[in-house]
């Protein structure tokens, strides 16, 4: 997915959360990662409203004809860029007319984004085993109610469907996602957590819920296009992959195995229902790719999910960081 060169008819779409800013006579391009990149030109105003723009609508060589920057130099900005994955380009889902062209070419940049919601504080904490008691299961009180969040915005997509073929595809998903609330309940009162402890969403992962909710009742198909991070990798996950994974993670967690086990559940259930199938994937065989203009919405919400769950993590590690949970020894 990362690109090793930037041409003319590279549509570029800057990674999530990123923002562009200019300080005197240098662009900064400030990122979710830990650094950040500086750019000094003549034209610093031009370049900063050039790159704030790339949503993938333009070309680079139009926004340069558009914006008078050179193009040259706007390629120059770009390539550190992309090679770092700040950058990825539009063009592949935006051109193609075969389904399954679009699909991989679409769910590309969600598998390539979803890494980026891995290479994030909470994580190198929980993978370093260093994440406490507090932590573990904040995580799986704020996934119960995601969870929870996900049965009212699967609901409302499929009751507001009108295609009858959509509306079944919508309703079967949500009915095999239904019951994945209690799976979360049995692991947090597993590990000792009074339900009680259970009931409170924090506000990051209710403005979570809504993003979904919102496009639920107003777009079926930039809706189903979300699990193309929901849903990602696309390809290569596997039953061993996962057990490996919860296997490591219980060893270093023996205080919280309830919830682990639950995570595991859950993404064994969606391997098992081979929901890496998605919903779009049904709607884009069926009735062929999206418009230009929808995948441009697309990415776009899907770009905006990936800064939800920024959000959502940082929520998680910030507020459990400073609460002491109850119902079992602390470690």
């Amino acid at each position: 997915m990362r690109l090793q060169s930037i041409e003319e008819t590279t549509r570029p779409i800057l990674a999530p959360g990123t923002t562009v800013r200019q300080d005197d006579d240098e662009v900064v391009v400030a990122t979710m990662y830990p650094s950040d990149y500086t750019f000094t030109c003549a034209d610093g105003s031009l370049l900063r409203y050039a790159l704030s723009q790339f949503d993938g609508r333009s070309t680079v060589a139009e926004a340069a004809r558009d914006f008078g920057v050179s193009l040259s130099q706007l390629k120059d900005v770009l390539l550190p860029l992309a090679v770092d994955g700040i950058v990825v380009d539009a063009s592949p889902a935006l051109l193609t007319t075969d389904p399954e062209e679009y699909m991989e070419s679409f769910c590309s940049i969600g598998d390539f984004w979803a890494l980026n919601i891995f290479d994030q504080p909470f994580w190198h904490l929980v993978r370093s085993g260093g994440a406490s008691r507090d932590i573990l299961l904040g995580w799986g009180i704020q996934f119960y109610h995601r969870v929870c969040g996900a049965n009212v915005h699967n609901r409302i997509a499929a009751s507001g469907a009108t295609d009858p073929a959509v509306r079944g595809w919508l309703s079967r998903h949500y009915h095999e996602e239904s019951d994945h609330a209690r799976i979360f309940m049995k692991g947090l009162l597993q590990d000792g957590l009074p339900e009680l402890m259970t009931r409170a969403a924090l506000p990051t992962t209710q403005k979570l819920i809504e993003h979904s909710i919102g496009l639920a009742r107003t777009d079926q198909i930039a809706y189903s296009s979300l699990d193309s991070l929901q849903q990602s990798p696309r390809h290569g996950q596997t039953v061993e992959l996962i057990n490996d994974q919860f296997d490591r993670m219980a060893a270093l967690y023996p205080y919280a195995q309830g919830t682990l086990n639950a995570f595991r559940e859950h993404t064994l259930i969606d391997i098992e229902l081979d929901h890496s199938d998605i919903v779009l994937d049904k709607m884009v065989r069926t009735f062929g790719p999206p418009s230009r203009e929808q995948t441009l919405k697309m990415l776009t919400v899907t770009r905006e999910l990936v800064e939800h769950f920024h959000l959502f993590f940082d929520g998680i590690l910030k507020h459990f960081s400073k609460v002491t949970l109850p119902g079992g020894a602390q470690h």
